[in-house]
C-alpha cells in the first residue's frame, strides 16, 4: 500500500493571507519577478509579446484594476510558454532562481482549472525545487514520503500521512529503476514513459497536494537513478 501526504489547504491559504497582510508588497513583487523572467524567456525563444507598462513601473502597491491587468498579462504569457521552453530556460538562465520557481509554481497552483501543460509545468517545477532542497546523500526509494514531505514543506506547507492504493504503481516503477544495472535497462523498461502515463491518467488528482508530493519524489528519485548509472554507462561505452 502506497502512502501519500495530505496538505491542509485552508492552513496554507491562511498562511498566505497572513503573509500578504504582513507584507502587502509581496504579491506585487512576485508578479514583477515573473514579469522580468518572462521577458527574458520571450527574448530567448523569440516569442512576440507587448510590454506591460504596469509591471515595468515602480509602483509598490497597485490598485485592484492595475493588478487585474498585470495578472491577465502573466496568464496570457503563461499560455504561450511551452514546457520544453520552460525546461531549457530554467536550466540555462540566471533569471530562473528559486524565487522565480516558487512564484511560478504558486501561479500555476492558484488556477481554478488546469490543462495538461499546467500539469507538466507543476511537475517540473516541483522536481526542480525538490532537487535544490534535498540533501546530497539521499538515494533510492529508502527516501520515505514523510521525508519527502519535510523537504517540500517550505513549498507546500504542513502535511500529514495517509494511505492510497492508486499510487502503488509509481512505487513499483521506482523499484525497477533502482534494480536496473545500466542505463540501457533503465530506458528499455520504459519507467519514465510509464510514469508519464500514470500522471496523465490521474487527471485532477494530480493537483492534490498529496499527489504532487508523491510525484515530485518519484521524479527526483528517477533522476537520481539515472545519474547513479551514468558513470558505468560512460565507461562501458
Amino acid at each position: 500500500m502506497a502512502l501519500i501526504l495530505h496538505l491542509d489547504l485552508r492552513d496554507s491559504r491562511s498562511e498566505m493571507t497572513a503573509l500578504s497582510k504582513t507584507d502587502p508588497k509581496a504579491p506585487w513583487q512576485n508578479m514583477r519577478r515573473l514579469y522580468s523572467a518572462y521577458v527574458a524567456l520571450a527574448r530567448e525563444f523569440a516569442i512576440e509579446t507587448q510590454p506591460c507598462p504596469e509591471l515595468e513601473s515602480e509602483s509598490n502597491v497597485p490598485s485592484a484594476e492595475v493588478t487585474a491587468r498585470t495578472e491577465q498579462w502573466l496568464a496570457d504569457m503563461d499560455q504561450r510558454v511551452q514546457i520544453h521552453q520552460l525546461r531549457q530556460f530554467v536550466q540555462t538562465s540566471a533569471h530562473a532562481d528559486e524565487a522565480f520557481l516558487r512564484a511560478l509554481l504558486a501561479c500555476q497552483l492558484t488556477k481554478e482549472k488546469h490543462t495538461e501543460q499546467d500539469r507538466d509545468k507543476v511537475d517540473f517545477l516541483l522536481v526542480q525545487l525538490f532537487s535544490q532542497a534535498a540533501p546530497s546523500d539521499i538515494s533510492g526509494p529508502s527516501l520515505s514520503l514523510t521525508e519527502a514531505a519535510k523537504i517540500l514543506q517550505p513549498v507546500l506547507g504542513t502535511v500529514e500521512i495517509s494511505a492510497a492504493d492508486w499510487l502503488q504503481s509509481i512505487e513499483d516503477l521506482l523499484g525497477k529503476a533502482y534494480r536496473a544495472k545500466d542505463l540501457n535497462e533503465l530506458f528499455t523498461s520504459r519507467i519514465i514513459e510509464q510514469g508519464r502515463q500514470i500522471k496523465a491518467s490521474s487527471g485532477d488528482k494530480f493537483f492534490e497536494p498529496s499527489s504532487m508530493v508523491a510525484f515530485a519524489r518519484f521524479g527526483f528519485l528517477v533522476r537520481r537513478a539515472f545519474f547513479r548509472l551514468l558513470p558505468s554507462s560512460v565507461r562501458g561505452g
